[in-house]
């Protein structure tokens, strides 16, 4: 559903390619943790949380040594972590019997709670202090302390809802769910009361993307039916009063995120390439329109950088040759930009660093100024394909082929 179409082209270039500008020898490979993932890793509290073989496990993230170990009664298909407890679903069991939450202290694992949903849950997601536990049909909150349920919405239609915002949880209710997925109506829903604030039907359309913002507005990119084919539009509404603040069409491909009140999104044009724009979280005026290449994606938002890994030339794209670069958030400028060869694995960020990690190799670069600041190879280690997740704690690379995660020292400014 998300499609990311576009390369950032450059304008104030510092051409320089990773691994030549000074590289420090440095983040060795702290330790690897075994385990055989077969779920998706969660890393908080200096700890990586999957499950493997009929289990689910927590390993110490500084020593690589498993803290704690728990096996529930069936297969656990999801969980979430917050800093005292980790929530796990176990296998889904059907409309009849429903699904079981389960509340584990990520200190030790003990069981804090076990509590019972009346119908089958696949996701859950904790927003101030509730935990939100969803399935096809249906969403109900949980006090996240003792697992007693305060409330349960049903739905006419199958519903999905995985973006909260001041209290809210953001819930799309589906029209032929089975065949295209249309998209119906909004519910902004109170995640305390499960009471529903306001709603919004629109006409027709698939979901591209649903973006809460630190203001007061939430953000909706919607591909519309047309005779031709789709046609993109993009909404803002207040999220206290479910006011349309603006719509605009033709415009994104997808949001890139928000900062500051300004929203960076990316469109398409008709040679395939795309273009890159900022505008006015407020009124949704375009305020700056940079040309930008091939099949980019947005790694971060910093304080002054809007990050993209992209393709200079659509011929790059079977050489697996990209570019990162930095654009500057206010005037759209290139402030720096590197070349990353060899076909990328995967890509993470945090505290102002991205990850980048090819087959035996991982390089760190500085989002300030493009330096590398350190890399590492070593071409026996299956670092991809994998997950990978950056942390305070840790780089996490999990490789779900092989069965480990390995652990990296982060950097730190």
């Amino acid at each position: 559903m998300l499609r990311i179409v576009a390369i950032v082209a450059l304008l104030t270039l510092i051409a320089m390619r990773l691994g030549e500008f000074g590289s420090q020898a440095g983040a060795p490979l702290r330790c690897e943790i075994q385990g055989a993932p077969t779920l998706e890793t969660k890393v908080a509290n200096g700890k990586a949380y999957f499950a493997a073989n009929g289990k689910l496990l927590a390993a110490d993230l500084f020593t690589c040594d498993i803290s704690w170990t728990w096996t529930p009664d069936y297969d656990v298909i999801w969980l979430t972590v917050s800093e005292r407890a980790v929530f796990a679903i176990d296998d889904v069991r059907g409309e009849e019997r429903g699904s079981r939450i389960t509340a584990l202290s990520t200190a030790r694992g003990e069981a804090m709670w076990s509590a019972p949903v009346d119908f089958s849950a696949s996701t859950a997601y904790l927003h101030d202090g509730i935990l939100l536990v969803q399935g096809e049909s249906s969403l109900a909150g949980l006090d996240s302390n003792t697992g007693r349920r305060l409330w349960k919405v049903p739905f006419e239609d199958p519903a999905f809802g995985e973006e909260f915002a001041s209290g809210m949880v953001l819930v799309f209710s589906l029209e032929n769910a089975y065949t295209n997925n249309e998209i119906k109506t909004v519910h902004a829903v109170d995640v305390h009361t499960g009471t529903e604030r306001w709603r919004f039907t629109f006409e027709p359309a698939l979901l591209s993307f649903t973006i809460p913002t630190r203001e007061q507005i939430v953000l909706f990119d919607l591909e519309h039916f047309v005779d031709e084919g789709f046609e993109n539009v993009s909404y803002a509404f207040d999220l206290s009063t479910g006011e349309l603040l603006w719509r605009v069409k033709d415009r994104e491909v997808v949001f890139l995120g928000t900062s500051d009140g300004f929203g960076y999104g990316m469109h398409m044009i008709p040679d395939g390439s795309t273009t890159l724009h900022s505008f006015d979280l407020h009124s949704g005026e375009a305020l700056w329109t940079v040309p930008t290449g091939f099949l980019p994606h947005a790694i971060a938002i910093t304080d002054r950088f809007v990050i993209l890994l992209s393709y200079d030339d659509s011929s790059y794209v079977t050489k697996g040759i990209r570019t990162i670069s930095a654009v500057d958030r206010i005037t759209g400028r290139t402030s720096w930009s590197a070349t990353l060869e060899e076909t990328l694995g995967g890509v993470a960020s945090s505290s102002g660093f991205g990850y980048f990690v090819k087959r035996g190799s991982i390089v760190a670069v500085d989002f300030s100024n493009g330096e590398t600041e350190w890399s590492f190879r070593d071409d026996s280690l299956p670092l991809v394909p994998g997950q990978v997740t950056a942390s305070d704690a840790g780089i996490v690379i999990a490789n779900y082929n092989t069965g480990s995660i390995y652990v990296f020292e982060p950097s730190s400014n």
